[in-house]
């Protein structure tokens, strides 16, 4: 019987290698997918390519994994493997690509404008109000005479009350009062005394069993938005109703735990505690009649902090329980509501660009502006010597004036008439003359520059400058490419070394060193951010480089001292 002949294995398809070439580009998708995990929102440029690379790796591992499969060359389980791994890549990259839709709506606009030197160099809007010389008033205050008002109201309120109603005991009454006084200074004073104790005080007060309400409030400062703040701010609430403290303390703690929860998302319970918020914020404005100080210190309790945020979010309520107390100013009456209506009109609007507002949202808008003014205006008619609203009219001007460079320039002197260093002011206008407003980089650069003429270093306006960099950086793609390409380093060294010299900063010489040294390093000078970090010992300070976004270890690795061979070798001290 004749035997068939024996055949040569077949050769391999060609196509036997779509698995593994759909694999590779499945490892691609994945690490380009996963990376978007790793770059935060402001790096909007690299993001995009991430997003753009993964989807592309993607939908051609998916398509060379379903050639495979159809033609059923290479190994069936790898080429299925790839087209998982293609998917999930997918996946992923469109939950990002929804997020940096959204990121580019808002932000892609601005890139375009300010990406580059180039883009805006001949921009001069705003430049004309900008450059006028700041205004100072010789009646005008300035942080050095209203601290005095606020550190009478943290005595009286505060530690005057530990002393008469707090959980007194003398296993913790000394740390508690240097923890409070401490506390207080650096909340509503800007200062940065005894900072360092601080955490050292709480874990003492903590372990020895304190459970003072203010103590307790205080402690739980350092787990903002967490359970735990939430947990030591309702054992704080039920200490101070029980207590014989003032009113005003546990319209702070209230006031902190609707925010806490709103943030947290637990918005029915934060909205439930809004009439016990009311309810002690009215008996606070009434436990006495109240003083001219009182009335500056309530000014700003309720346009800051944790009541700040109530006012924002539940300011009809707020603004009602003001409104109906007897003896309280009329000025103060109007700046609230006027605050009140300025948020009304901006949540009405909307955070978009103005091409994204629909018609309700310019109704809105356009209504509570006109209401914001009317009160603002009328509040400072009243009171013209208090700064708020006059500084709360520039946003007003900003978003409702025919000439809105020039308005806002009005109210911006006006406020500093009364107050001459009232920041508030400074950081509205200078909002309101960024490119997507009214103005332009050389506008802010020049306001920056009137500040530092000034030459007041007693003072944070010198320092506006620095804040003027920041805001014209941020407008840019990198912004860290500024400063070696535009920032004015000449005027940021004389503004830095005014403030060194200021017998009135000698006791933040380490803050603004380390701003110095940032700043030196961020311009390309190496020599003076080392110098600045010597003089401080080879040191960072922590807030600064939060500020900056820096990491302190590597910062001082990279400008600070030069490691000896002795040094490396010698053993960490512990």
């Amino acid at each position: 019987m004749d035997m068939p002949p024996v055949l040569p294995p077949p050769l391999p398809r060609k196509s036997g290698a779509l698995g593994a070439v759909a694999l590779l580009f499945a490892a691609g998708a994945v690490l380009a997918a996963g990376a978007l995990f790793s770059f935060p929102e402001e790096r909007l440029g690299l993001r995009l390519g991430l997003l753009i690379a993964a989807i592309f790796c993607g939908v051609v591992g998916v398509v060379l994994s379903i050639v495979g499969m159809t033609k059923g060359s290479g190994s069936p389980a790898l080429t299925a493997a790839a087209l998982v791994l293609n998917a999930g890549a997918l996946i992923t990259a469109g939950y990002f690509g929804e997020k940096i839709s959204e990121q580019v709506a808002v932000e892609l606009p601005a890139i375009i404008r300010g990406a580059t030197a180039q883009d805006h160099s001949d921009e001069t809007d705003g430049l004309e109000v900008a450059s006028q010389p700041i205004v100072q008033s010789p009646g005008a205050m300035t942080f050095s005479d209203v601290e005095p008002i606020y550190q009478r109201w943290g005595e009286e309120k505060l530690l005057a009350a530990y002393e008469s109603a707090g959980s007194r005991d003398p296993r913790w009454d000394d740390t508690a009062r240097q923890y409070i006084r401490g506390w207080y200074y650096w909340r509503y004073s800007g200062g940065t005394k005894k900072g360092s104790e601080m955490p050292e005080w709480r874990r003492q007060l903590l372990e020895a069993g304190c459970r003072d309400p203010l103590v307790l409030y205080i402690a739980a400062q350092i787990y903002p938005q967490t359970e735990e703040h939430i947990s030591l701010l309702t054992q704080a609430e039920s200490a101070a109703a029980a207590s014989g403290y003032s009113p005003a303390l546990l319209f702070l703690i209230r006031s902190e735990l609707f925010r806490a929860r709103w943030n947290l998302k637990q918005r029915d319970i934060a909205r439930a505690g809004v009439p016990a918020c009311a309810e002690t914020l009215r008996a606070a404005l009434l436990e006495r009649p109240l003083t001219a100080d009182d009335h500056f210190v309530w000014s700003y309790l309720l346009a800051s902090h944790a009541s700040g945020f109530l006012l924002e979010q539940a300011g009809e309520t707020i603004c009602d329980t003001v409104d109906g107390v007897e003896g309280l100013e009329p000025w103060l009456k109007h700046q609230i509501r006027g605050r009140h209506e300025k948020e009304l009109a901006w949540q009405a609007r909307g955070k978009g660009w103005a091409n994204e507002v629909k018609p309700d949202g310019w109704r809105g808008f356009e209504e509570h502006l006109a209401l914001a003014r009317e009160h603002l205006t009328k509040s400072w008619e009243l009171n013209p010597n208090h700064p708020a609203a006059a500084a709360t009219m520039i946003a007003v001007a900003m978003g409702s004036s025919q000439d809105a460079p020039t308005e806002m320039r009005l109210w911006f002197d006006r406020a500093i008439t009364a107050r001459f260093d009232a920041i508030q002011a400074y950081d509205s206008f200078m909002w309101g003359l960024r490119s997507r407003w009214h103005g332009s980089p050389a506008a802010m650069l020049a306001l920056g520059q009137q500040c530092l003429a000034t030459e007041r270093f007693d003072t944070d306006v010198p320092w506006q400058l620095v804040e003027a960099n920041r805001d014209i950086a941020s407008e840019w793609d990198e912004p860290d490419a500024y400063y070696p390409e535009r920032a004015p380093y000449g005027d940021l060294k004389r503004m830095f070394e005014g403030y060194l010299a200021a017998p009135a900063q000698a006791e933040h010489q380490t803050q603004y060193r380390s701003h110095y040294a940032v700043v030196a390093a961020k311009c390309g000078d190496e020599t003076t951010a080392r110098a600045q970090l010597e003089a401080v010992g080879f040191t960072l300070d922590p807030g600064v480089a939060q500020e900056w976004k820096v990491d302190p270890k590597e910062f001082i690795r990279r400008y600070g001292k030069k490691e000896t061979p002795i040094e490396k070798e010698a053993p960490a001290a512990h």
